[in-house]
């Protein structure tokens, strides 16, 4: 029953996070319709958690973005699955401090590895099907336009649930739970 709830929470959150980004692309006005919500929220998600589990709640999303996309498949999944590993890594390893600063540089770093591995994979993609056909000045301002957008909206979403999260917030870790002991002092 445990697993079943586990599967049902993580289908319905996929479901969500689906629907949100094609809502986003579908409702909004054209510069603001580049705004990658699922890379926003799975960023959010690895700085908030840190947890290896929330890279495969990518792949049944992964999955269901290639039906909407009219690039050759797998692209944007390989992208998004290579930035998120990327992004986990590198905030695992090396951004460990949570400052304003850092989530704002991951969120910059999480959509420019995102966009220039999709471009990357496209190149790639283009090498072997001589009839796909490329704009690459409309494909530029596109990736203008998202890295801007999606890096504000995190940054600003980060400073949002920063207010209700207290575990986000560096001044309200304890000092108590990293002694083993009580304080002598």
């Amino acid at each position: 029953m445990r697993f079943l709830w586990r599967l049902f929470k993580f289908l319905s959150l996929s479901t969500f996070i689906f629907v949100a980004h094609v809502l986003i692309l579908n409702i909004f006005p054209w510069p603001f319709n580049h705004i990658n919500i699922i890379l926003i929220l799975f960023l959010w998600f690895i700085i908030y958690n840190g947890h290896e589990r929330i890279l495969w709640l990518i792949l049944p999303l992964a999955f269901l973005l290639e039906l909407f996309v009219s690039f050759p498949f797998g692209l944007t999944s390989a992208s998004l699955l290579l930035t998120l590993v990327i992004m986990h890594w590198l905030l695992v390893n090396f951004f460990t401090n949570r400052s304003l600063y850092i989530v704002f540089l991951a969120g910059f770093l999480g959509i420019t590895i995102f966009r220039f591995s999709f471009v990357a994979f496209l190149l790639t993609a283009n090498l072997f099907n001589v009839s796909f056909a490329i704009s690459w000045p409309e494909i530029f301002t596109n990736i203008f336009y998202e890295i801007v957008l999606t890096t504000g909206v995190f940054f600003f979403f980060y400073l949002i649930t920063r207010l209700f999260f207290k575990r986000l917030n560096p001044k309200f870790i304890s000092r108590h739970h990293i002694y083993a002991g009580k304080r002598s002092i």
